[in-house]
C-alpha cells in the first residue's frame, strides 16, 4: 500500500490525503500524477504562503464572524510586511462573505493615484488584483466577497511597504467579518432603458465573444442623455 500527502492549493486551506494500491491501473497513477503537477503549478502560491508563516503574520478564523486586526492592532501596523487572512468556509452552504470596515485607515500616497502601490489590503486571487485593492480611509465601507465553486476558504493579503513616508496618521485597521448564506443580492438584474429615437430598441448588448469592441449608442457620433445601458459579457 502506497500512501501519499500533498497540499492542495487548489482547495485553501485543506490537506489531502488518498491511498493507492500496489495493483493501482496506469489510469490511476496518471490522475496522481495529474494531481501533483497540478499541484506544483501553484508553487508560487505555496512559496508566498510558506513566507507568511515564517513571519508568523497569518490567521486562520473559522467562525460565522469574526474580525480582521491589522498587526499591533490598536496601534500602528509596523512597515514591510506581508500578511495573510484565511476565513474558512463551514460548509457548501455559505456562498459569501459581507466585510464591515470599523476602521480602516491604510496608507495611501500621492504617488498612487487611482491604485493602491503603497500599502494595500485586497482579496488573494488568480487574476490581477491591481484595481480591487483596498487602501485610504474607507472607515464605514462594506464589502462582499463570493466564494469560489468548490472552495474552502477566502484568503485575503495585508502589504504594508518599507518606505518611510510622513505618516501623519496613525494607519491601521478593524474588518468585522460576517459569513452569508444568500448571495442572491450580488447578482441582481442590472436595469437598462430604451434608445431614445429608436422603436423599443433597449440599450443591452449580450457578448459572447473572447474579443472586441462595445459601443455607445449612436457611435461614432455622441451618446444621448438619460439612457441607462448594459454590456453583458458571457462567461
Amino acid at each position: 500500500m502506497l500512501l501519499i500527502k500533498l497540499r492542495c492549493l487548489t482547495e485553501i486551506g485543506c490537506l489531502t490525503q488518498f491511498k493507492v494500491s500496489d495493483e493501482a491501473k496506469i489510469s490511476d497513477t496518471a490522475k496522481v500524477q495529474s494531481r501533483l503537477e497540478q499541484d506544483n503549478q501553484h508553487e508560487h502560491v505555496r512559496e508566498k504562503l510558506s513566507s507568511i508563516h515564517k513571519t508568523g503574520c497569518y490567521q486562520r478564523l473559522e467562525g460565522e464572524e469574526g474580525y480582521l486586526d491589522s498587526p499591533n492592532y490598536p496601534a500602528e501596523y509596523p512597515q514591510g510586511l506581508e500578511c495573510c487572512y484565511e476565513i474558512a468556509r463551514p460548509s457548501s452552504r455559505y456562498c459569501g462573505l459581507m466585510l464591515y470596515a470599523h476602521l480602516f485607515q491604510v496608507l495611501k500616497t500621492v504617488e498612487d493615484g487611482d491604485f493602491c502601490l503603497t500599502d494595500w489590503f485586497v482579496m488573494d486571487s488568480c487574476v490581477p488584483e491591481g484595481g480591487s485593492r483596498l487602501c485610504g480611509n474607507l472607515t464605514g465601507s462594506t464589502f462582499q466577497y463570493l466564494f469560489q465553486p468548490g472552495s474552502r476558504a477566502i484568503r485575503f493579503i495585508f502589504h504594508s511597504s518599507k518606505s518611510k513616508c510622513d505618516r501623519t496618521l496613525e494607519y491601521r485597521y478593524q474588518l468585522k467579518y460576517h459569513l452569508l448564506k444568500d448571495c442572491d443580492g450580488l447578482f441582481q438584474e442590472a436595469v437598462h432603458t430604451d434608445i431614445p429615437g429608436e422603436t423599443s430598441t433597449p440599450c443591452y448588448t449580450r457578448i459572447a465573444d473572447r474579443s472586441g469592441t462595445i459601443n455607445t449608442p449612436y457611435h461614432p457620433s455622441v451618446y444621448p442623455s438619460n439612457v441607462d445601458c448594459v454590456y453583458e459579457f458571457v462567461r
